[in-house]
């Protein structure tokens, strides 16, 4: 090829370089137009979320674009029963611009538990991005536990007791409702408790429930069951009940005394109550049955008598001076509870056959020193023939010592 004609061609190849650098140069001089980006914050993403609940998430939709936009906004897709609003950007987004929006997204109370995802679709412009929003549905669970610690080993029918039940929500959402309802048998009652303020995940409340136990209900084992709710969830547990029964054990431990007892004087008798029974009891006492011109007063034990427990009681009962000579009887009646049990008291009352404890130099009557020691012994409270002076002594006394008599 001659000189002429090679400069032809590289002319020709520079001409085309050049078109071709025009070409790029006009290309970067050109606008991209709006772009659209979105960025999900995950730290507004909570973990779990219960059926029922909403949560707000944030997002940030920017125009990376070297144009403004005259339009934007996210729309979402959602699974069933999720919902969250579309947000539409009024005033368009202009390039570089970035906004930042927190929508409300709502799950359906009837959701079931499970890992779901929400498309939020970010336009601005013509252009659009997208970004998944993860959302974990998790479900309260209930448990319920009993303190063995608080149910009594046995019950009195007619007594009450608090037992401490702790509920748990051991799910991984919170429950907004919650609480305790019982199911009793006849005879045995619990109110039920609810949690106002629900039951975070994670979250023990105890609750102090009294059981109480109808005083007609017969002895043997009952159970009460606790059903716990948290949310949707429910655990039970049951309450053994054990329905004792207080039985009474009454002895005379001591007396009478004085014995024989006199006229217008008064004697003791020691009595012993025992409750026998594997239940305490609320009440108990003794009662008496007195012959005529006999009196005493009735005995309650104010503090109930416990399972095993021995109540020991000196009861005074006063005779009337006009009773006469002879062998008399008082019937004593414990209670114990609903239990009752009976003993019987026999005495002697003398009126005047017994003034041979006073003729201390054994004459066979009563002079004048001997009615001077028996007033001595009645002012001074002291003892003639192991026995108390009474008043009625001293009269027959002195009878007896005008008569010159042993009456």
């Amino acid at each position: 090829m001659d000189r002429i004609s090679q400069l032809g061609v590289m002319f020709a190849v520079l001409l085309m370089i050049g078109i071709g650098f025009g070409a790029v140069g006009s290309v970067s001089a050109q606008q991209t137009g709006p772009v659209a980006d979105i960025e999900v914050d995950s730290e507004t993403v909570p973990e779990s979320v219960s059926p029922g609940d909403s949560f707000d998430v944030t997002m940030t939709v920017t125009n990376t674009g070297d144009a403004d936009a005259d339009s934007g906004g996210i729309e979402f897709s959602t699974p069933d029963g999720v919902a969250a609003d579309s947000v539409f950007f009024v005033t368009g987004v202009d390039a570089g611009e970035q906004i930042v929006e927190t929508v409300t997204v709502e799950v359906n109370d009837s959701i079931d538990p499970g890992t779901y995802s929400i498309t939020a679709d970010a336009v601005v412009g013509d252009s659009t991005d997208s970004a998944d929003i993860p959302i974990s549905i998790g479900q309260p669970v209930a448990d319920i536990e009993l303190n063995n610690q608080t149910v009594p080993d046995s019950v009195s029918p007619g007594a009450s007791f608090d037992v401490d039940l702790a509920v748990t929500n051991v799910g991984d959402a919170d429950a907004d409702t919650g609480g305790i309802e019982f199911t009793t048998p006849a005879g045995i009652a619990a109110d039920d408790a609810f949690f106002v303020s629900g039951v975070d995940a994670g979250e023990q409340v105890v609750k102090t429930v009294t059981v109480d136990v109808n005083d007609s209900i017969d002895p043997g084992t009952y159970s009460v069951t606790a059903d716990a709710t948290v949310g949707e969830s429910t655990d039970s547990v049951d309450i053994p009940v054990s329905i004792g029964q207080p039985v009474a054990d009454l002895e005379v431990v001591a007396g009478p005394t004085p014995e024989p007892a006199t006229p217008g004087e008064s004697f003791e008798v020691e009595f012993a109550v025992t409750n026998t029974g594997d239940s305490d009891a609320t009440t108990g006492g003794i009662q008496f049955e007195t012959p005529s011109g006999v009196s005493t007063g009735s005995v309650f034990f104010t503090n109930g008598v416990e399972s095993g427990e021995e109540i020991t009681e000196t009861v005074r009962f006063d005779i009337n001076d006009s009773v006469d000579s002879g062998e008399y009887s008082v019937i004593a009646d414990a209670t114990v509870g609903q239990s009752t049990d009976s003993s019987t008291v026999s005495f002697e009352i003398t009126n005047g056959d017994g003034l041979s404890r006073f003729d201390t130099d054994g004459s066979g009557t009563i002079d004048f020193p001997e009615v001077i020691a028996a007033i001595q012994a009645r002012n001074e409270g002291t003892q003639i023939g192991n026995r108390p002076v009474s008043f009625t002594d001293i009269i027959q006394v002195i009878a007896a010592f005008n008569e010159d008599t042993l009456v």
